[in-house]
């Protein structure tokens, strides 16, 4: 039986495409035969033309439009497509070292806020104690005048008693012990006045001491303020910088991906093309995993949703049994090729594709390595057929042959998860045929 499918592997999933109406009908050994290639090929005598006129069409465009063939080459895009991503990688590497620089700027600043607080909390408390010691200080100097006014009106006092003579002061007396009692009085209140004035003058030294230190303790604690904003503010302008940069390489990759769904999209077109235009869509080729939905928060997963393309599954987990992601190229043609031959190949078994992102293009070494013989013709029992162009690749199942064309069945050709049919031609050189030997 010549069968072949067309499988597309998207590293992150293959290509997806528009639920088809399947023309081609699943072949047995019985009914593969040529009057069946033959009804492939009855409308008008189309297929029969299309040698001439594909030959036509190419010469006509080679004339009139060299630069736009060039322009959506296949290796033109692919080196777009490169040179984007790795502008994104390069950026994305930016990005993390700036969060780091980010993190540690906002470490600093949180560190130095913490000191501030601290620091104001002392400010505070050391201001409190100043006002309290200036408080205690204007009160000592209030009994200090208050003292100082009653030794003058004793002094002044003691003045006037002065002028009197010892012999009048007596005669004044009742007796002589009211002599004496008015000598001590006098003695005992000028003692008194005279010590408290020691003792107020003292401690409003000792304030006035104490009220020194701790303005010298504010006046350094407010330069400590002052150098630990100056640095919380050095810090936060370049938080703010780091920031901005960190803007404009996202925007720079936001940019970038618009681009890559563009370059994607004419990568889609491309394989498409390499069908000659002719494919057909409708139904779902048995797949059984056809129902998987788009895992992505927008809702879409066509070859523009970016990073998340491709990205359907089933109970939110993308993968088949088999390693494939649902509803891409490699999922049905690995699927298809185990329905037709009993063969069950595994994503694990690739390891080129793999270590590429998952790109079936790179999958022709892995099938060599299994056994399998991988050439440019689709006759002698080709069972899948790979397209090397693009970003990621397409696989598909050849479901027959017939000279150098190949039909296939396959998923995601056109990048929207749907099964469809169609021809390929062996002189596409970026086609390569995969054979059970």
């Amino acid at each position: 039986m010549i069968k072949v499918l067309m499988l597309k592997l998207s590293g992150k999933a293959g290509h997806q495409q528009k639920q088809p109406t399947r023309l081609i009908k699943k072949m047995t050994k019985r009914t593969l035969k040529i009057p069946t290639i033959r009804s492939l090929r009855r409308p008008n005598g189309l297929l029969s033309r299309l040698p001439l006129l594909a030959v036509i069409t190419a010469l006509i465009a080679g004339l009139l439009m060299p630069s736009f063939v060039q322009a959506v080459s296949s290796q033109d895009l692919q080196n777009q497509i490169n040179s984007l991503n790795s502008q994104n990688s390069q950026a994305q590497q930016a990005l993390t070292g700036l969060q780091s620089q980010a993190s540690s700027y906002q470490d600093a600043i949180n560190k130095l806020q913490a000191q501030i607080n601290v620091l104001q909390q002392a400010i505070s408390a050391n201001q409190s104690k100043q006002a309290d010691l200036q408080a205690q200080i204007d009160a000592a100097q209030a009994q200090l005048d208050q003292q100082k006014k009653l030794l003058g009106d004793d002094i002044r006092q003691m003045y006037l008693d002065g002028q009197t003579t010892t012999l009048e002061m007596l005669a004044s007396s009742k007796n002589l012990s009211d002599f004496v009692d008015k000598q001590q009085y006098r003695n005992s209140v000028q003692d008194k006045i005279t010590s408290t004035l020691h003792t107020i003058t003292d401690l409003k030294h000792q304030l006035s001491d104490k009220k020194t230190q701790v303005d010298a303790l504010l006046a350094t604690q407010q330069s400590q303020q002052n150098q630990l904003n100056s640095s919380q503010n050095e810090q936060s302008s370049l938080l703010s910088y780091n920031q901005g940069q960190q803007g404009d390489y996202n925007q720079q990759i936001k940019n970038n991906q618009s681009a890559l769904a563009s370059l994607y999209a004419q990568q889609a077109a491309l394989i498409q093309a390499s069908f000659g235009g002719t494919i057909h869509y409708g139904g779902t080729g048995g797949y059984p995993y056809n129902a998987a939905v788009c895992l992505n928060s927008s809702g879409d997963c066509s070859g523009n949703a970016g990073g998340g393309a491709y990205n359907w599954g089933m109970n939110g987990y993308p993968y088949d049994p088999a390693g494939w992601q649902y509803r891409n190229c490699t999922s049905y043609a690995f699927w298809r090729l185990t329905q037709t031959t009993g063969i069950s190949l595994t994503a694990g078994s690739f390891p080129n594709v793999l270590s590429s992102g998952g790109r079936i293009g790179y999958s022709l070494p892995d099938f060599r390595n299994l056994g399998f013989r991988v050439d440019h013709d689709p006759s002698g029992g080709a069972v899948l057929a790979v397209n090397t162009g693009g970003n990621w690749g397409h696989i598909m199942y050849v479901e027959a042959a017939s000279g150098g064309t190949a039909y296939v069945s396959q998923y995601n050709a056109a990048g929207d998860g749907l099964y469809s049919t169609g021809s390929i031609s062996a002189s596409n050189s970026s086609i390569w045929f995969v054979h059970v030997r």
